[in-house]
């Protein structure tokens, strides 16, 4: 269930959800460019401790969306013969095919391959192309996982992870749902370097040892990935 709120003159997004604690982020929407405050929260909080955390994140909410602001608007993304697309960190050029069956999106010898109907309207084939960055993304990722478990020694401890998925998402690089032991990766991260992916598996399987961004999770980032500062500064300015 989400609602919309105004706190202190500001559009508030509130999605009620079975947790125990407020969260916030900001989402670049087209009708909010400087980052919509999107609000995740108990199902039984009140309106006021809701408007209090709001007010208590003011000063971060003006820094981070006077940042998003001054950011230009993206490109809007042309699929035509030839355009480039990102892999891996590496841009490869997109080659159509008319079809009426059998659409899809596969990558082969240095280019993308789609086959759609050419007169198709641009969401339909921006749907092609994602769903093929999910599916790269999740290949790769599970055989780096399968490695960093080994290396982890996650068997060993229980901590074996039950599922990985990929998807779009608006606000963060991936998540970890420690009880169910399963994570899930931001889509985009198969248009970056490898080592982004490798960075986010890591900082999401380390949640399987701790659940909190404490002096241990870092702990043991400085401990499996040494660079993992490197790395997501370089994701996080990409």
């Amino acid at each position: 269930m989400q609602s919309e709120r105004l706190i202190d003159g500001r559009p508030v997004f509130i999605r009620y959800k079975r947790i125990k604690n407020l969260n916030l982020r900001l989402v670049r929407q087209p009708a909010h460019p400087e980052g919509a405050i999107m609000i995740s929260a108990p199902m039984r909080i009140s309106e006021a401790r809701i408007a209090e955390f709001v007010r208590s994140k003011a000063e971060w909410i003006i820094k981070q969306q006077t940042k998003l602001a001054a950011r230009p608007a993206p490109a809007p993304v042309m699929y035509e013969e030839g355009a480039p697309f990102a892999l891996w960190g590496e841009a490869y050029p997109l080659r159509l095919r008319h079809a009426t069956r059998g659409q899809g999106v596969h990558f082969a010898d240095g280019q993308w391959h789609m086959s759609v109907r050419l007169d198709a309207a641009d969401e339909k084939k921006a749907k092609l192309m994602e769903a093929a960055y999910r599916d790269i993304l999740v290949q790769e990722a599970e055989t780096r996982l399968q490695e960093w478990s080994k290396t982890m020694r996650l068997d060993e401890q229980g901590l074996t992870p039950q599922g990985l998925a990929a998807q779009k998402m608006s606000s963060r690089w991936g998540s970890c749902h420690v009880s169910r032991r399963t994570i899930k990766l931001n889509s985009e991260l198969a248009r970056k370097p490898v080592a982004m992916l490798e960075y986010v598996l890591v900082h999401e399987l380390v949640h399987l040892f701790e659940r909190g961004h404490n002096a241990r999770f870092y702990g043991l980032m400085d401990r499996y990935l040494p660079d993992w500062q490197d790395k997501r500064r370089a994701l996080n300015t990409s």
